[in-house]
């Protein structure tokens, strides 16, 4: 792939620089009130990527940066003046480098390091540069001109840096101490697709850091840009949230296993992840097309770990709000980081995170109250730059919505933050053996779930029909509550075996309370281990007291309340909404979730089908009244019969009375 060279000798550039970058003040590539000599350069990784206007859905210049840094783990945003043009950009807390930012003429520009590059002795470092960069240059070309004057001078650059402008240009630079190349995503040969994706090293310097992220990022956005779904809802909800494993293949949420023999249940390794426990924020700005107010460029950012943060709009015309602004950490950096010690909890290896707190197989959990806010953010912020690319706004206008939406987000994820289970394990001495009708005794491979006795208080006999698609479910009114977990010789040791419980909600939701019934049932792969007659040799009461109670899973979202602020700015309260599917395209199975309004439960038929290109109905995945909340629903590629359906594009459709939403999916074969 061809690479665009500047040696740095070009002396006659940095004049040129100088000119197009002034302003009322004069200002040189070496004045140190924008240039500290001295710096030691920050340790990031990160994984970025940059796309241009033809690659995009909707048309416009996108760049985003997933930042791993655990040792700042305090992110802020900031507006700095200081410079001729002012920019909004995420800095660690209290300080000057810039990690990601765009300014008041639509330059914008994030990094990821790469080691692989040659480095400098002295000047200025990745952060610095681009705080440089965002205060003084209007477009790409200015940057590359500050590049070609600091290749004189010097870096302590290491790094990959994407940027883009508000004239479509859209780039990656590699930029080492003395020198730099380009890649530019509008370049066909360069970049067919039309974007550019980076970890933590460069083509040039030919290193392999982060090459497991690379390889995920490079599947994923790829499956974002065929679908024609490459945009910021995409790059925050899906990629910054992705988890991986150390073949770059997607683990999904929950994680119903156990990693290694000695880690909990539901707990994985993040490490190899876009989404890892070095993250600390993540920033996705979307650029303007031509003839577009500059300053509508928007910087979409969550302020701490993506998995426990929600995203909000920023745009660089003025102060950001104070929750999301400080100099030690930001509000919504502190309650995302305070969620995040709760998910990266097993003290052996922080690096392994708890699925089951993020989403259970019921859907509840921490994404069940961020997901739908963060999708009300999305969907307000929408419509505002909707009305704001016909009509300039005011400043004050702008403002108001950023600290609506940062107000909201706080809000709402201290609601999630109260409310987030905390996982124990359940241990259960075997005192009088498990036995089925053979005389069979519990061993290793044998499944234990755990099952509350219903509000009857009483235990129901389980469907024993070996074979049906509900054997070995609890019978009658009873519910597992407790993980199955499968005894092994890890775990079982003189008659000893764990359960681990994800919930201990109340008796409101139709699950136990303190005090009620809950047993033990075992089996194994042909029969149930309590087929003779349920009695204390195959059945084990336990008794929950206060001492054991569990706080509430979370349960669904909550209805948006109204926030401070401009009332013409209130997040409107949750309605019908039609998420797009993912992945899209698909080969296999694809997942669709739509969100039913708090209150309007049982306002008439909500329907979800799937529509071929000749609009004919191919299946029907829902049809009936609904409970609040989001719904979770997967379509096999299969019609009504079960036939698989052969590759091309399809729809689904969401009807609620006279509401109906539609999104569009590939299956490919």
């Amino acid at each position: 792939m061809a690479s665009k060279f500047r040696d740095g000798v070009r002396n006659a550039a940095i004049l040129l620089f100088v000119v197009l970058c002034a302003s009322d003040r004069a200002l040189t590539p070496t004045d140190d009130r924008y240039y500290p000599r001295t710096r030691t350069p920050s340790v990031e990784g990160c994984t970025i990527g940059v796309a241009s206007a033809r690659a995009t859905a909707d048309g416009r210049p996108l760049l985003w940066k997933v930042r791993d840094n655990a040792d700042m783990p305090s992110n802020s945003i900031s507006y700095d003046t200081s410079y001729p043009h002012h920019y909004v950009a995420v800095t660690n807390s209290g300080d000057q480098e810039t990690w990601m930012g765009v300014n008041e003429r639509g330059f914008a520009i994030i990094n990821s390091t790469s080691s692989d590059l040659p480095g400098g002795t002295s000047g200025l470092s990745n952060g610095l540069l681009m705080r440089h960069a965002l205060g003084t240059c209007a477009r790409v070309e200015e940057f590359e001109l500050l590049l070609d004057s600091t290749n004189i001078t010097g870096r302590l650059t290491q790094g990959n840096f994407g940027v883009i402008d508000a004239g479509g240009a859209a780039a990656i630079y590699e930029v080492g101490g003395n020198a730099y190349w380009r890649f530019d995503a509008n370049d066909t040969i360069e970049s067919s697709e039309g974007y550019i994706l980076r970890t933590n090293f460069s083509r040039t310097g030919g290193g392999n850091a982060g090459i497991e992220r690379y390889r995920r990022a490079v599947s994923q956005i790829g499956e974002f840009h065929v679908g024609d779904s490459l945009d910021y809802r995409r790059i925050i909800r899906y990629h910054a949230r992705d988890f991986s494993d150390f073949n770059s293949s997607p683990i999904s949420i929950p994680y119903t296993h156990e990693w290694t023999s000695t880690s909990p249940l539901g707990y994985f390794y993040s490490n190899s992840s876009v989404c890892r426990f070095k993250t600390v924020s993540v920033a996705a700005i979307v650029g303007v097309k031509p003839g577009e107010m500059p300053t509508l460029s928007t910087m979409w950012t969550v302020l701490g770990h993506p998995a426990t943060g929600i995203a909000v709009p920023y745009w660089p015309v003025g102060v950001p709000p104070e929750a999301a602004s400080g100099t030690v950490t930001s509000p919504l950096n502190a309650i995302a980081s305070e969620i995040r010690s709760l998910l990266f909890d097993f003290t052996t290896n922080t690096d392994y995170i708890d699925s089951y707190k993020l989403r259970d197989e019921c859907g509840n959990g921490l994404w069940a109250v961020t997901y739908p806010a963060e999708d009300s953010i999305f969907n307000a912020a929408s419509r505002l730059l909707g009305e704001w690319r016909r009509e300039i706004p005011p400043t004050r206008s702008m403002l108001q919505a950023e600290i609506t939406f940062a107000s909201y987000a706080h809000s709402e994820l201290t609601y999630a933050h109260d409310r987030l289970v905390r996982r124990k394990s359940f241990t259960v001495a075997n005192v009088v053996p498990f036995e089925d009708e053979g005389g069979k005794t519990l061993e290793n491979g044998d499944v234990v779930q755990l099952i509350w006795a219903g509000e009857d208080g009483a235990i129901d006999p389980p469907n024993a029909e070996n074979g049906s698609p509900d054997w070995g479910q609890p019978g009658g009114d009873d519910r597992l509550v407790g993980i199955p977990h499968a005894i092994g010789e890890n775990v079982l040791s003189e008659g000893t075996f764990r359960l681990q419980l994800i919930a201990w909600p109340d008796r409101r939701t139709g699950c136990p309370a303190n005090g009620d019934l809950v047993y033990l049932r075992a089996f194994n792969s042909t029969s149930l281990k309590t087929a003779t007659r349920y009695g204390d040799a195959q059945i084990h009461p336990v008794s929950m007291s206060d001492d054991n109670a569990y706080v509430p899973l979370i349960k669904g979202a909550r209805t948006t309340q109204p926030l401070g602020g401009s009332p013409a700015a209130e997040i409107p309260r949750a309605h019908f909404n039609l998420s797009p599917n993912f992945p899209n395209p698909f080969n296999s199975t694809t997942v669709i979730e739509f969100d039913v309004p708090y209150g309007q439960e049982s306002q008439g038929l909500v329907e979800l089908i799937i529509f071929n290109s000749l609009g004919q109905s191919v299946r029907s995945l829902y049809s009936g009244t609904s409970t609040g909340g989001r719904k979770r629903l997967e379509w096999d590629g299969r019609d009504e019969r079960g036939i698989v359906q052969p590759s091309g594009v399809y729809f689904v459709r969401l009807k609620a009375g006279s509401i109906a939403e539609t999104g569009r999916m590939l299956l490919i074969k």
